[in-house]
């Protein structure tokens, strides 16, 4: 009826949209919008955001966008490949954010992970999974309690024989705090 075919009068306007724009339109507040319209064709902008994550170092918003990416490689295994895209932003936030930045970072960097086997060896070539155990050892209660945290944790603690990124004084120093001091959920 009429409803729909102005519907896909704007599916087809938005998808011939640059990515900057389909990037402006999710920043104005319409990521769930855009991405209910779009379906994959948001996940370049979605990823070009995520890029930019070094830019906001408390990482607002980070986690949208992850579980949009998330949603839509469920949809369309094709948006997996152009997770890598948003690994050097993420590990630059990781780097230089806050606190809850870093969280989100690490967190995002997790789920990135299981979207496309490339980012995991993107995180060990930038050489900040050293970074990640500080983060889950001294982050908020919130956060080392939270799902993407404690699977992080996990994938680190079993890591492949012959990558022993994580066997440092200061990161096992880390770990053992974060089993200390975590919330009982994150200990369980």
């Amino acid at each position: 009826s009429d409803v729909y075919g102005v519907k896909q009068d704007a599916v087809g306007g938005m998808m011939c949209m640059s990515v900057n724009t389909k990037m402006a339109i999710i920043q104005g507040g319409a990521l769930k919008e855009t991405v209910e319209l779009l379906g994959s064709g948001a996940a370049k902008a979605i990823v070009q955001l995520l890029a930019g994550a070094g830019r906001r170092p408390d990482g607002a918003g980070i986690a949208d966008l992850v579980e949009s990416l998330q949603y839509l490689a469920a949809q369309d295994a094709r948006v997996g490949a152009v997770a890598v895209g948003a690994v050097p932003g993420l590990v630059e936030l990781l780097q230089t954010g806050n606190g809850a930045g870093k969280e989100q970072a690490a967190g995002a960097l997790y789920y990135l992970r299981l979207l496309n086997p490339n980012v995991e060896a993107l995180i060990q070539q930038a050489r900040v999974v050293e970074q990640i155990v500080e983060v889950l050892g001294l982050g908020t209660a919130a956060g080392k309690e939270s799902p993407a945290m404690l699977c992080m944790l996990w994938a680190l603690l079993t890591l492949p024989e012959g990558h022993f990124e994580v066997v440092s004084e200061a990161a096992a120093a880390n770990l053992v705090q974060l089993l200390y001091t975590g919330t009982d959920v994150g200990k369980e």
